[in-house]
């Protein structure tokens, strides 16, 4: 999670009691650095640090019934939506969209399992913890379920019907990203569970769509990467500080914000390029938007490896993570 163990030295807090986690957690990190992170250290840290949360997770029941309940919730959407989709393509097709779901699955289920202790027992100072998973996170977790759908549907770029269906798709998706937070400031309902997970779910969105975007030709591949990078670097210049100091408070930024709305304009005009076939978009517009988004993602990612420096050096400024 980009979030996970945003504040490390604990604070009085009588509505947030540090927990057993929390505490093992301090103490892994103290042990690790102690360790002069050596290989073998980290490693043990990760293994550890899995245990912990298995552990904790476990004092939690009414967390994992209400987390399985939704999740079964997801599944039997998707799988009537793939017995629809048999009806009307060949089994190839099926059985692709089956297997693209079900390592999808497979990688993003356990990180979020690992993670939904953060639901009940936040870090001090962080608010109220929940025993349930509410709506606002019903939302996210169903957003991050459903971006198989969007990568099948790309399978053929040449058939604009199903382009259509991958624009609308790709817009309702994206306002489902401002839906989780609307919901949560309605009901009251705000977790650190949920502000940990929504910045996951939007580097994987955007990850998976920009490469399988590029793999069929419909972007070029110096637009897809500097997206991937803008968003794979902040996890992994997140996890170096999890290890170096046990985390850091992870911030938006107006600048990263900017970044996100350049992306997601020159990801969705790509889909519109294709759906609108045979005409489409003028390709000298689409190509020099895509220049300048590439630009703005350059510079984001210069900014994130200063601001990451900073951070793990100086263990001070912001790391741009929350698009």
């Amino acid at each position: 999670m980009m979030v996970e163990h945003a504040t490390v030295e604990p604070q009085a807090s009588a509505a947030c009691a540090e927990s057993d986690y929390d505490r093992e957690f301090r103490e892994l990190v103290a042990r690790t650095r102690a360790a002069k992170y050596r290989p073998a250290a980290i490693a043990r840290f990760v293994v550890e640090m899995v245990r912990a949360k298995f552990v904790d997770l476990a004092r939690m029941p009414d967390v994992r019934r209400s987390f399985m309940r939704v999740n079964l919730g997801c599944l039997a959407g998707l799988l009537l939506y793939y017995a629809l989709l048999s009806s009307r393509v060949p089994l190839r097709g099926f059985l692709h969209a089956a297997i693209v779901h079900a390592i999808f699955f497979a990688l993003t289920f356990p990180l979020v399992l690992l993670n939904l202790h953060r639901l009940k027992n936040p870090p001090p100072g962080e608010g109220p913890g929940h025993d349930r998973f509410y709506s606002p996170n019903t939302v996210t977790y169903a957003r991050l379920q459903a971006i198989p759908l969007l990568i099948v549907g790309f399978g053929d770029p040449l058939f604009a019907p199903a382009m259509r269906f991958c624009f609308v798709a790709y817009v309702a998706l994206a306002l489902s990203d401002s839906l989780d937070g609307i919901l949560a400031r309605a009901t009251k309902r705000g977790s650190y569970f949920g502000r940990a997970l929504d910045p996951f779910v939007d580097i994987v969105f955007h990850v998976s769509l920009a490469s399988t975007l590029a793999i069929n030709s419909m972007v070029p591949w110096w637009l897809a990467a500097p997206v991937i990078l803008r968003y794979a670097l902040p996890l992994a210049l997140a996890f170096v500080y999890l290890v170096w100091r046990g985390g850091h408070r992870v911030d938006a930024t107006w600048f990263g914000k900017l970044g996100a709305v350049f992306v997601g304009a020159a990801l969705g005009l790509a889909i519109l390029d294709a759906a609108l076939a045979p005409d489409g978009l003028p390709a000298i517009w689409l190509r020099r938007y895509w220049i300048v988004t590439s630009a703005v993602l350059i510079a984001n990612i210069g900014y994130i490896l200063w601001a990451g420096m900073q951070i793990i050096h100086r263990r001070e400024g912001v790391l741009e993570a929350n698009p």
